[in-house]
C-alpha cells in the first residue's frame, strides 16, 4: 500500500496534498518517476541533471510537476513531439525516451557486422533488408476451416500466361515423391490472368504445387510454397517454356553447356524481408548431391544466363542444372559469407523444380 503525504516545496512552494493522488496516477501512466513522491525532487530540467547526474542518459530526464520523469514511449516520433529536450531523442529498447548518444550504437561499426545490410539509424543497429532472418511466421491466425492457394503461371519467353494447367497440391516428396496422392483440394484456372487457385486443403501444412500442361509442349513444374497455406495464401508466379527451347537457355555460355533430360534442375529465386528479388546472394549445393555436369548458373540483370556472375543479381534467381533426379537435396543461400537460410527439395527428370527462398521462418 503507498501512503501520499502532502510537503512543503523549499522557497514557499504551497503544499501538494491537494492533488497528490491523481498526479501521482498520470505521471504513472506516461512516464517513469525516479525516487519516491514525498519530496520535490525539481524545480527546472537542470535540476535532474544535477539530482541523477550518475544515472547513464541522465538527459532523457525531466522535471514535471515536481518529479523526474522519463517518458514511456512506443515510436521516437512520440518521444520527439514532446519538444524541448526530447527533439533528438529515440525510443530505447527499454519504451522509455533516451538521447541517441546512449542508444546502442553511433556508427554501423557499432553494430558488431552481424549483417553486411545493418545500418546505424538513428542510435539503433536495423536491418531493413534482412532483419528478419530467423523470425517466425508474423501473419494472423487463420480464420477459415481450410486453406486457399493461388500461383500465377506465365510463359517465360513470352511473359503471357500459358493458355492451360493442371495443377494438384501434394505432400512433400519425403512422403509422396510422385504426387500420387494429392491433397484434397478443388481447383480452377483463369487463363485471361495465369492465376490457379486451390482450395479446400489443410491450414499451415507445407506442400508443393505440381504444374502439368496438357496437350502442349511446356516444362512441367515442382513448385514449393515457402509458405504454409493459411487462409489465402499467394505463393507469387512461376514461369515455364516449351521443352524444345531448353537447349537455348545456356547456349549463350561459352563453351555451351549439355543439360541432361535424364537429369532435373532446379530455378531458385532468392528474396529479402520485403519480398523483392535479392541481388548479390550465393546459391550453394552440396558437393555430395552433385552429379557430373550439375552447376549453378546466374541470371544477369537482362534475365539471361551471366556465366561470370557469382551471385544473385536484379532478377535474384539462380538455375541448378543437371541435378541429381530422385533424392532430397540440400540447397544453402549465402550473402558475405554468412547462410541466409537452408531448404531441401528434390529434382526430377525432365522437370523443373522452383524454390523461393524468404529468410522468414513460415510454419
Amino acid at each position: 500500500m503507498i501512503s501520499l503525504r502532502g510537503s512543503r516545496a523549499r522557497g514557499g512552494r504551497g503544499t501538494r496534498g491537494s492533488w497528490g493522488v491523481l498526479s501521482l496516477t498520470l505521471l504513472l501512466t506516461a512516464c517513469s518517476v525516479i525516487n519516491d513522491s514525498t519530496e520535490v525532487q525539481c524545480r527546472t530540467n537542470d535540476d535532474c541533471a544535477t539530482r541523477f547526474s550518475g544515472v547513464a542518459d541522465v538527459m532523457a530526464y525531466s522535471c514535471v510537476e515536481s518529479f523526474c520523469v522519463r517518458p514511456f514511449c512506443t515510436t521516437d516520433a512520440e518521444c520527439r513531439g514532446r519538444g524541448d529536450r526530447y527533439v533528438g531523442s529515440v525510443c530505447g529498447g527499454d519504451s522509455l525516451c533516451a538521447s541517441p548518444a546512449t542508444a546502442s550504437c553511433r556508427t554501423v561499426e557499432d553494430c558488431g557486422g552481424q549483417s553486411p545490410t545493418m545500418q546505424c539509424i538513428e542510435g539503433r543497429c536495423e536491418d531493413k533488408v534482412w532483419g528478419c532472418r530467423g523470425e517466425l511466421d508474423n501473419r494472423p491466425e487463420a480464420v477459415e476451416r481450410t486453406a486457399t492457394v493461388q500461383i500465377r503461371v506465365y510463359n517465360l519467353l513470352t511473359r503471357m500466361p500459358v493458355p492451360s494447367v493442371s495443377g494438384r497440391a501434394c505432400n512433400l516428396p519425403t512422403f509422396d515423391p510422385d504426387c500420387n496422392q494429392p491433397l484434397v483440394s478443388s481447383g480452377s484456372y483463369n487463363p485471361q490472368d495465369g492465376t490457379l487457385t486451390l482450395a479446400g486443403l489443410p491450414q499451415d501444412t507445407p506442400i508443393r504445387v505440381k504444374l502439368d500442361f496438357p496437350g502442349t509442349d511446356f516444362i512441367g513444374i515442382d513448385h514449393y510454397a515457402t509458405r504454409t497455406p493459411r487462409d489465402v495464401t499467394h505463393l507469387g508466379l512461376v514461369t515455364t517454356m516449351p521443352r524444345s527451347l531448353v537447349p537455348m537457355v545456356t547456349s549463350v555460355l561459352d563453351p555451351p553447356r549439355v543439360i541432361d533430360p535424364a537429369l532435373g534442375s532446379i530455378s531458385v529465386v532468392v528474396r529479402d524481408c520485403a519480398g523483392q528479388a535479392a541481388s548479390g546472394v550465393q546459391v550453394r549445393m552440396m558437393e555430395q548431391d552433385k552429379v557430373n555436369g550439375t552447376e549453378i548458373i546466374y541470371s544477369g540483370s537482362d534475365g539471361q544466363p551471366a556465366p561470370n556472375a557469382s551471385g544473385t543479381q536484379a532478377f535474384g534467381t539462380a538455375l541448378i542444372i543437371n541435378a541429381k533426379p530422385g533424392k532430397i537435396l540440400t540447397l544453402q543461400s549465402f550473402l558475405s559469407g554468412q547462410m541466409l537460410n537452408e531448404y531441401r527439395a528434390m529434382a526430377f527428370p525432365g522437370r523443373s523444380t522452383e524454390i523461393s527462398f524468404f529468410p522468414r521462418v513460415y510454419r
